[in-house]
């Protein structure tokens, strides 16, 4: 194959001509000012910095494939691409993801974690199979390590001998600290620098004999394994059958883009083991990676009183009063609230990595084994769960609580990370009970239940701060009840917990002009509660949720009207049936018709009152 031509580098407001440190420089201030001002992705992006850089040297994303894995790593990219990443996450701005629609050097949409390698390897497939000669590579945190899906494709990428590059940017953490025996292998791989340092010297000696250098090399190349054991243990990716080179710095921008021209050489797959420090750049990120994962932005809320959090003191208080309750995450302590209970009861506290389909089977084995198991998980990543759910929870009828996070629009994080799936799947599950909670005494009290229901529990949560304060939604008498938050005659709304506050502003925006508005949470989900709908034959029943149409609020009730032969109009608000791009929540509620004025707006309207 040729040899690879060194590529010149711009970027807005960046001469090609600036020194690699220059860029780099300029890249990570860049990254710091959109995500202290927008939110994003702070540690995971400084940390990839000069990677990019070395890909970008060696590689053309106008014409190679760059297949980010996940892609909160990839702002570097996006910025040497030239798009303007000083409004990224924001309405009409980049996403903070790669997203082919947004530029073709993005060469496969991602979101979740452990895709890359299976996308790649199918992007390196099509290339052979149409005969077109361009590199495929994909970047993959050390993180995604721990989900399965990168065994499946490393597994069948190593049997085909399909000519592709796997860059594994190891910097020790996902979102949390990274666990498991993997992250065991690849500290091991870390320490092995003595031996990457004598073979590139032997190799550089052997080739550099006069006539008989090469075949000695190949010599030396049949017996590698035996001169590797004094340094380093096997390796995990050559058993698999990728050619290994690293580890190297993958700050050392000189370094990586040597590395990366000779695995362009090289056939078949070869996997480069790039080590990085996540946070690179800012001390505060590389102190705490954890809490720079993501960052909220400048005006963004949160803090101790979301959702998560509450739910996690909550649980912790429960779980003092019986021995058999045990918590469950995949690499998101933090963030689903589990760090107190993590803390309280180490020996109790399972994070299994980015393994969703295992957490919630394991949560199956543990409550079949006779303990009462919680798996958190965002909304977003639950879909990953959904089979195993069906199968080994709920067909066997087991007393597993799963608390589904981040429900309805949830922001920035843009359309693969939306929770609005999650209801219309969880709906068909057989025996499953589904809570959705509006205030943080309706979770601890849902909670506690669910602890003692003999069966599976979905406990649905917003992003953020409970919707509504325990005086404005008290614990209901009964949990499988739906619930009258605020009486009215004319008009009902029936809302989901996490839609609450909008039902209710609706309610106040309404009072002015003379309409009587009653207010009704859904907060169980599993079945409509038949007497609430017979109490209350208003003029007109407005159902809201934040979620898609199909399997939602409104086809619950719409389907119960007529079983019943009642006569009420319903008038179904969500989400609508299309993806939900990246913007602030309220604008994102805006766009699809359910924000407060626009639904007393679609109230008005539908009673011909406007």
């Amino acid at each position: 194959m040729k040899e690879p031509q060194i590529r010149s580098l711009s970027a807005p407001g960046i001469s090609d001509k600036a020194s690699d440190e220059e860029i780099a420089k300029a890249a990570r201030a860049a990254i710091m000012e959109a995500v202290l001002k927008n939110g994003g992705h702070m540690a995971s992006n400084l940390g990839a910095v000069e990677l990019t850089i070395a890909l970008h040297r060696v590689f053309d994303p106008a014409v190679d494939r760059l297949v980010w894995d996940v892609g909160h790593q990839a702002y570097t990219h996006k910025w040497l691409t030239g798009r303007n990443i000083a409004a990224i996450r924001t309405q009409g701005g980049p996403s903070g993801f790669p997203k082919p629609e947004e530029s073709p050097a993005d060469a496969f949409g991602t979101g979740h974690a452990s895709t890359a390698i299976s996308a790649a390897l199918g992007l390196a497939r099509a290339r052979d199979r149409l005969g077109q000669q361009h590199d495929v590579v994909a970047i993959v945190g050390d993180g995604a390590l721990t989900g399965g899906m990168c065994y499946e494709a490393l597994c069948d990428a190593g049997s085909s001998n399909t000519r592709m590059i796997v860059v594994l940017n190891d910097n020790q953490m996902s979102i949390s600290r990274n666990v498991g025996a993997i992250n065991e292998v690849l500290a091991s791989m870390r320490s092995g620098w003595r031996y990457n340092r004598f073979k590139l010297k032997m190799e550089r000696f052997l080739k550099g004999i006069p006539l008989i250098g090469g075949a000695l090399y190949r010599v030396a190349l049949a017996i590698k394994n035996v001169l590797r054991l004094p340094f380093v243990k096997h390796t995990l990716f050559e058993d698999l059958g990728f050619k290994y080179l690293g580890p190297v710095d993958g700050h050392d921008v000189d370094g990586m883009v040597r590395v990366l021209k000779r695995a362009r050489r090289l056939p078949g797959p070869v996997l480069i083991h790039a080590v990085t420090v996540k946070g690179r750049g800012l001390n505060q990120a590389e102190d705490n990676p954890e809490d720079w994962h993501g960052v909220d932005g400048a005006c963004a809320g949160g803090g101790i009183h979301t959702a998560a959090s509450l739910m996690g003191q909550a649980l912790t208080r429960l779980a003092s009063q019986d021995e058999r309750v045990v918590a469950i995450t995949a690499a998101m302590c933090k963030g689903t609230g589990l760090s107190g209970f993590a803390f309280a009861y180490p020996d109790r506290f399972y994070d299994v990595g980015i393994a969703e389909e295992h957490a919630v089977t394991l949560a199956a084995g543990l409550a079949m084994g006779g303990l009462r198991p919680v798996v958190a998980l965002y909304s977003t990543f639950l879909q990953r769960g959904i089979d195993q759910l069906l199968h080994d929870i709920c067909l066997q009828k087991l007393p597993v609580v799963v608390v589904d996070d981040h429900c309805g629009p949830v922001g920035a994080d843009g359309e693969t990370h939306q929770g609005i799936y999650d209801l219309g799947m969880l709906r068909v599950m057989p025996g499953l009970c589904i809570l959705s909670p509006a205030s943080p005494v309706q979770l601890e009290g849902m909670l506690a239940w669910a602890l003692g229901h003999d069966g599976p529990v979905v406990i649905r949560l917003p992003r953020g701060e409970m919707p509504l304060t325990n005086e404005l939604a008290p614990m209901p008498r009964e949990v499988t009840r739906w619930q009258l938050l605020r009486d009215g005659e004319q008009i009902t709304i029936a809302c989901t917990g996490e839609m609450a506050r909008v039902a209710m502003d609706t309610a106040d925006w309404l009072a002015p002009l003379g309409v009587s508005v009653a207010v009704v949470l859904a907060g169980c989900l599993h079945r409509v509660d038949d007497e609430m709908l017979m109490a209350r034959q208003s003029d007109l029943w407005v159902t809201l949720e934040g979620s898609v149409g199909p399997g939602g609020l409104g086809e619950m009730v719409c389907g119960a009207m007529q079983q019943m032969g009642l006569k009420t109009v319903v008038h179904a608000l969500h989400v609508g049936d299309r993806p939900l791009a990246h913007a602030d929540v309220p604008e994102q509620l805006h766009s699809c018709g359910i924000s407060a004025p626009d639904v007393a707006e679609s109230i008005l309207q539908a009673r011909g009152w406007k």
